[in-house]
């Protein structure tokens, strides 16, 4: 019985360790092609990893501890949720690895968050202008406790089973990713005109922000599913009209190319580069047929969000793998990058709920041949 149990679970978790898996070793590739492009003092990088050291001990200790005295009734978790928790578990401590990368200390906060700030609406900026003078007067600390803030999110999330304990990591996870959505993100791009999801609209910690909501306990998967329908309808559509806008420029010879062709520029392998660069002069080549193809099928995309869950996860996987490739160059290569930008996270939710879907609708199918079966054999017997 129990080997019947685990052998669809296992199914589904190995093919989701395997993306991550792949996720982790193109990390691995990028931090060593860092540390020959950036140049960090070693003192630096010492109080860096002593610090982070440090603080996961203290954040990590009773975690593991709790874990390890409820290991006796660990049972073994399927379903849509379950899926979700090991996804973003696993990413939120690919986030706080990232956040370790050599540059990050002091790069990281005049190349992104100060630009971010700088774009804030006037009422906000005031208050996170005060972040942005802390962390330039103690850049190291602050890099830490990213690091910690993320790893332990991601760690409690595959660990933890204890409700209370489970709340409290998802609330933390709210809190920071509301954070970085602000500081780190710009709000995703909402408040500017242009936002689109070939660029990471409405921004990664948004993504993650929702999935900490339908994460908490007590919620089905049934209704975790149907708000993942709604911000996917919202997102796509929302997308659409933007992509559509005139006044956005996307229709003009020059936008979607450079959208492409700016991620070239960062450090990566040259065949990587090579192949972002051709898909970037096609379209300058065709700017108006690339255009309506890309609003075309995000309209499509949210339509099938409200009439097909299971065809809208496919299509939206399938397209946002394209985006993830071609326009986000993977999110996280070269650069500042602390996250694999939108795309992936929204492709990996697509594929949890095909996962998902495809069983519930085989158990309907059963329930239904079975009462057919039943109907008939009480027919035969009347």
């Amino acid at each position: 019985m129990s080997t019947e149990i685990l052998k669809p679970a296992n199914r589904k978790n190995v093919l989701l360790f395997a993306v991550l898996l792949s996720i982790s070793a193109l990390v691995i590739l990028i931090m060593l092609s860092d540390s020959e492009n950036y140049f960090t003092p070693w003192g630096d990088k010492y109080w860096l990893f002593l610090y982070t050291s440090i603080g996961l001990a203290i954040t990590l200790t009773p975690v593991i501890i709790i874990a390890w005295h409820d290991r006796a009734r660990f049972h073994v978790e399927t379903g849509f949720r379950h899926m979700i928790k090991v996804i973003f578990g696993s990413l939120w401590i690919l986030d706080g690895v990232l956040q370790l990368q050599p540059e990050m200390s002091y790069g990281f906060l005049s190349s992104v968050i100060t630009p971010v700030v700088s774009g804030l609406p006037a009422l906000i900026q005031p208050f996170f202008m005060g972040i942005v003078s802390e962390w330039a007067h103690y850049p190291i600390l602050f890099d830490a406790t990213s690091a910690i803030v993320q790893i332990t999110i991601g760690v409690g999330l595959l660990l933890v089973s204890r409700k209370l304990l489970l709340k409290a990591i998802l609330l933390l996870s709210i809190v920071w990713g509301t954070i970085v959505w602000v500081l780190g993100e710009g709000l995703g791009g909402t408040l500017t005109g242009g936002a689109s999801y070939l660029s990471g609209f409405p921004g990664s910690a948004l993504v993650y922000v929702m999935v900490a909501a339908i994460l908490f306990p007590d919620m089905t998967d049934e209704v975790a599913a149907k708000i993942v329908s709604a911000f996917m309808f919202s997102v796509f559509l929302f997308s659409a009209i933007e992509q559509a806008m005139p006044s956005n420029a996307y229709w003009s010879s020059s936008a979607l190319s450079s959208l492409a062709g700016g991620m070239a520029s960062n450090i990566q392998p040259i065949f990587l580069q090579r192949t972002i660069l051709a898909f970037s002069r096609t379209l300058l080549a065709d700017p108006l047929v690339w255009n309506a193809a890309i609003v075309a099928s995000f309209l499509i995309i949210s339509a099938l969000w409200i009439r097909s869950r299971r065809i809208a996860a496919l299509v939206t996987a399938t397209v946002s793998l394209f985006i993830w490739v071609f326009f986000q160059d993977f999110g996280i290569i070269g650069g500042y990058g602390t996250d694999p930008n939108t795309a992936l996270p929204v492709m990996l939710i697509s594929i949890a709920l095909v996962l998902y879907l495809k069983p519930a609708a085989e158990r309907t199918g059963s329930q239904s041949k079975k009462e057919c079966d039943l109907r008939d054999a009480t027919g035969i017997r009347q």
